[in-house]
Parts: structure tokens; sequence; C-alpha cells
């Protein structure tokens, strides 16, 4: 009857894992990165900043942006990195990790985006916590006509947390480990539902039950407080454990990655079945990838909406770097060890089997040690995973019911049996109802994703404004690009203001005209200055601001030189600096030129009255300071 069972849910998990949605979720990310630039390349360094830096003034939200993403990774690292990995391995092929690195790098773009959504849509409820997510997005930003494919989404949500990730892959994984390392011969066995269970099997299953329900009743504070203590600590002692292996055996390492390539281009199938091998890899490679990371799920934007913060753009950075660290770092990790012992070649080891094989060739420690080792690790991280799933089906639920506190307590009971009976279930039948899931949870949130790409795009590049400013006397008094962030107050149409009009009118001055687009404002500006030779003055800093003068001379990507200039008009050496620094930047002000017409009185270089640069050639080489941290 199991058998049979798999069968059919095997069938079906192809079916919804074919080639479509493989195609959707690759088109979907190569789309958002294009649109993007790369941003998720180029705002790598400033999300890693981001993400040990706290916001000076976040406003609506329950946690942190660390402990917003702490939640989102607890419920991503899990048996996927683990178990998941030498699933792929086993199914697709050594090439399922070059395909889960696609997936990852065009992902992290999906999952900024799908972030970024979920604070700038999130809602207040009635009892004052936050409340953000696919759901809210696709309602408040798609429209009410919509709601459905909200409904659509919540109720595929639901369905992951109590039948995919949240529950049977992770309390499975975790049954799995603990009999591998207490009763790997299976000495110890009961009868029960027509099969023969270790008793280490059962015990975990009720002591891991027992913990999920102490932890979940405290809700998102203190399943965030568990994280932000759990999930740094296991993650950084799982990766020192596999850079082990991999030092140990690192002239293996450019092999294993050549295997990794061969594997995922067909170049080791026979004849003829190249194409099948390709496909193979491509689809449990993005499959696992996108249940390990989960970007474009839409499960992450739900932890990032309760984030303590009022912009979007910042927690989109921080949350994709969750898709970073999960993937691109901690799976790599593992299939690196697993394809270098060469144990997803095994056909009698079956699921974290794999990678404790693994572990335990590769160390150099008894296999005892390094069976604990990854047991404990598992154990760690689907305990975290179980938890952030917990609070993804709460939201949902609470979006399905309307906020119904009952509906929501009777959901908590459902998830802590869902994770009672999970270790009784067959390993493939427990992925397979989870990729199943996952597919269909995707669906809604990337057709949202596409619809509202224009708002990513736009919340993204809209950092800047480009002000032209008028004196009080009703002059021009030059150009100012600033941070939208900054500006705290606007007023339009008041007395004052329309008087002011007039008088900047009966002047007729007609300011030099600059051209640049509504993206990127601020390079292209900087590009202006840079070609018309002015002299500018800017702030530069997010805690302490520094107020600088000079000349802006070269730009390379976010890198830009200036050469200084004293509040006396004098030379004042040269400084490097991040675009991501700049505060305001101000032009062709009265005050920029006096300072530039003193300047020039001083003997100063080229400005923008045509003089001659003095004293830097092509090729000159300057002594720079680079400072670090705050």
């Amino acid at each position: 009857m199991l058998d049979k069972i798999n069968s059919i849910l095997g069938k079906i998990d192809n079916f919804v894992w074919g080639v479509p949605l493989i195609v959707l979720i690759l088109l979907v990310g190569i789309f958002l990165t294009i649109r993007l630039k790369g941003l998720q390349i180029r705002k790598l360094p400033l999300a890693v900043k981001y993400l040990f830096e706290n916001e000076k003034s976040g406003e609506s939200g329950e946690v942190s942006s660390f402990a917003a993403l702490c939640t989102a990774l607890s419920a991503t690292i899990g048996t996927g990195n683990i178990v998941g990995v030498a699933t792929a391995l086993v199914e697709g092929g050594p090439g399922a990790l070059f395909w889960m690195w696609i997936a990852a790098l065009v992902g992290t773009a999906t999952k900024y985006s799908e972030c970024l959504l979920a604070i700038k849509y999130r809602v207040v409820a009635e009892d004052g916590h936050i409340i953000g997510g696919p759901f809210y997005y696709i309602e408040n930003g798609m429209g009410s006509k919509w709601k459905w494919l909200g409904k659509l989404f919540a109720f595929f949500g639901v369905g992951v947390g109590l039948f995919g990730i949240g529950t049977f892959t992770q309390i499975n994984g975790i049954t799995s480990a603990v009999k591998g390392f207490f009763d790997p011969d299976t000495t110890w066995t009961v009868d029960l539902f027509g099969r023969t269970y270790s008793w280490t099997v059962i015990i975990a299953g009720i002591i891991l039950t027992i913990c999920v329900a102490l932890v979940i009743i405290g809700g998102i504070k203190r399943i965030s407080t568990v994280s932000q203590v759990i999930v740094p600590f296991m993650a950084l002692t799982y990766v020192v454990v596999v850079l082990i292996i991999i030092v140990m055996h690192i002239t293996e390492v450019p092999a294993a990655f050549a295997t990794i390539i061969k594997s995922a281009f067909g170049f080791k199938a026979v004849a003829g079945g190249a194409m099948g091998s390709i496909i193979v890899a491509m689809q449990k490679g993005i499959a696992r990838g996108i249940f390990s990371n989960e970007s474009g799920l839409g499960s992450a934007p739900i932890a990032a909406a309760a984030a303590k913060t009022k912009e979007p753009v910042r927690q989109g950075l921080v949350s994709m770097t969750g898709t970073f660290i999960d993937t691109i770092v901690i799976c790599t990790m593992t299939g690196l060890s697993i394809v270098i012992a060469g144990t997803w070649m095994n056909p009698e080891l079956e699921g974290v089997e794999i990678t404790v094989a693994a572990f335990q060739k590769g160390l150099p420690f008894p296999p005892i040690v390094a069976s604990f080792s990854l047991m404990l690790c598992l154990v760690f991280f689907a305990f975290t995973t179980i938890l952030g799933w917990n609070y993804y089906g709460e939201r949902c639920i609470e979006y399905l019911f309307n906020r119904n506190k009952s509906v929501v307590k009777g959901y908590r009971w459902l998830y802590i049996l869902a994770v009672f009976i999970g270790p009784y279930m067959t390993v493939a039948a427990v992925w397979n109802i989870a990729d199943i899931f996952n597919a269909l949870m995707a669906f809604p949130n990337l057709i949202a994703i596409l619809a509202l790409s224009g708002v990513v795009v736009r919340e993204t590049d809209d950092e800047f404004a480009l002000l032209e400013l008028i004196s009080p006397s009703g002059r021009f008094d030059g150009y100012l690009c600033i941070r939208i962030e900054e500006i705290l107050k606007l007023d339009a149409g008041t007395a004052y203001l329309n008087n002011l009009v007039k008088v900047y009118r009966h002047y007729g001055e007609e300011p030099l005209p600059i051209k640049v687009s509504s993206r990127d404002v601020l390079r292209e500006f900087t590009d202006v200055v840079i070609k018309n030779k002015w002299m500018c003055t800017m702030e530069i800093g997010f805690e302490t601001l520094d107020k600088i003068n000079g000349f802006v001379v070269g730009r390379e990507w976010e890198l830009v030189e200036m050469r200084l200039v004293s509040e006396n008009g004098e030379d004042d050496g040269y400084t490097t600096f991040d675009l991501e620094e700049v505060v305001c930047f101000g032009v062709r002000s009265e005050y920029e030129k006096y300072l530039d017409t003193l300047y020039g009185l001083n003997g100063g270089a080229e400005g923008e009255n045509g003089r001659q640069e003095k004293g830097k050639k092509s090729g000159d080489k300057h002594i720079l300071s680079f400072p670090f941290g705050k």
C-alpha cells in the first residue's frame, strides 16, 4: 500500500516540478536580475554591512532586521542543507549542485524583491502586531480583485508547514540522524502501524515534539529569540566541521568541482542520454535549491514583514543574504564533502546516511565523533526550521480566517500533531509531499512578484531625489541630490511657496539642464558633475555625517575619488569613498560658486571656469586613507 502511495506521490512530484515550473522560477530570477542590474552581486557588501548594523530610526516592527533574518534562516537552514543535498546528488548526480548554485544566484534577486514587497505592503493588526507576506502584497499591491490569489497562497502555505518543509521532513531527518548514531543496527525495535521502528526514533520524536510545543506558544518573539542564539552558532559549527573535511582533502577539491560541472551538462552521460541527464540534474538541483533557500516560495517575506525598519530596500538587502548563506555557503559545503567522499554513489545509503558516511570518511576523527557532530547540527537546524515554519503557517491561517485566535490555537495543536507523526513517514514519501506543496506555494507568489516587479524597481532606484533649489529671494540656487529617507517633511501649495515661484519665474533664470533618468539618479548625477568639473559639497556617512567640499575626479562603479577643497579655498588632498555613503550632494549653489571662485583666486586647479588642473597628471598616484567600520 505504502509503495503504491509513494509511486503516486512521485508522479505528482515529477509533474509539478516539471520543465514549466523550473523555467518559470529561473525566468523570474533572471528577469529580476536584469531589471535590478545584478543588484544581488553589486549590493552584497552593503547587504552584509546592514546585516550587522542596526537601523538608526526603525519605526514599526516587532523584531530587529537581524532577528527577522535569523527567523527566516531558521526556516531555511535545516534538512534541506544536509539531507536534501544528499538526496539531490543521488537522484540528479553531482550536477544537481551546480543547478542549486544557479537557482541561488538568480533566486537572490527574487528573495530581495519579495522581502522588499513584504515591508512595503505590511499592515498593523488590531492587536498591534505587524503582519505581512505574499498574501498582503497580493491584495494591497495587485488589488482586492486578486485576493483569491492571496488566499490560494495562504492555503498552500499551511500545507507546506503541516505536510512539507515545516514538519515531516524536519522531524524525519532528526529521528533518522539520532537513530543512525544511537541505534545504527536497529537493535531496539517496536512494531507500530505495520512497520518496525527503533525505540530511538520514538523517544527522539516525543522529546522534539515537547520542545517544539514549549517554544511555539511564545509566538514570533520567542521563536526569533531562540533562532538568534541557535542559528548563528550551529551554522558556524557546521561550516567549521565541513571546512575541516575540505582542508584535509584540498587536493581533491578541483576534481570534485570538475565532476560537478561535467555532470551538470551531461558530459558523463552515456551516448544519447546527455539531455535526459541534464534535465534530471536541473530538476532535482533547482527543486532542492528552492526547498533549501526558499527563494520565490514566499515564506521569507512573512518573517521579513515583522522587522523593525522603515525601509523596504534595506530589509530586502538584509533578507537576500539568507539565500547566499543557505545555498552558496552551506549547501555547497555539504555537496563538496559528499562528492569528495563519493558516498552519493552507494545504493545502500539513503537520506542522511549519505552525509553521515561522507563525514565519517572525510573527518580525521573516529567515526563516532563525525556521526555525533552531524547529528547535533542536523537536530538543531531542523528544530529551528520547525519553529520558523510554525510562524509562517500561523500567519497563513490568520489571513485565511481573518485572524481568528481560536483557529490559530487549533492550528498550533495540529502542527504539534504533525511533528509527532513525522518520524513514522517514509523518506521518499516525505520528500515527495514537501516538493509538491513547495511548487504549489511558489506559483501564486511568482505571479505576484512579476506583477509587482515595477514597484520593486521603483523602490530600489528611488533612493535619491534630484532637487532644483530656489533661494529665499527667489533665485536659482543650484541642485541637490539627496537620499529620500533624509527628507522629513514635504510642503506644497502654501502661500509662501506660491509667491516664491512667482518671483522665480519673474527673474526667468534658466538653470543648466541636467538630464538623469528616474533610475540611478545618484550615479548619473555624479557623472554629470565629473563631466562639468563643478565644485560640489557632500555629506557622507550614516551615523556620523562628514561634510566635504571639492571636485569629483573619477568614478569606478561605486567607488568615487574626490579632490578636497578646504573652507578657505585651498587644496586639501584626496579622498576615496563609496557612493552608498553619500547622504546629499550639492552643486551650483551660491556657496559652491563662492568656494570655486576663492579656490581659483588661491591658484587652485581646474574648476568650472576652465582653469588648468595643477599638480595632477595622468598616472599620478596618491596616498589614500580608507576608514573601516563605524
